[in-house]
């Protein structure tokens, strides 16, 4: 299939090239809004939310996880 070259709003040459992979001077563009049922936390609520993970995060070791799964490993060769 052969498409008409037409030049740009930047002066390139665009032969068959999807339209997002043409330079517009502007990057993403609107944001897409939520559905209707979900709706975005509160500022104190991402806060507890991250107190949650970050608690959670601190107490999981993963070195000890990773050395008793070796060593049953090696156990059972």
């Amino acid at each position: 299939m052969t498409t008409v070259a037409a030049t740009g709003e930047h002066g390139q040459e665009q032969d068959g090239v999807p339209a997002e992979d043409i330079p517009s001077g502007r990057f993403g563009g609107a944001r897409p809004a939520l559905p209707a049922h979900i709706t975005p936390c509160t500022p104190e609520e991402q806060a507890a939310h991250l107190l949650e993970l970050a608690e959670a995060v601190s107490s999981f070791a993963v070195g000890d996880a990773i050395r008793r799964h070796t060593q049953h490993q090696r156990g059972a060769a």
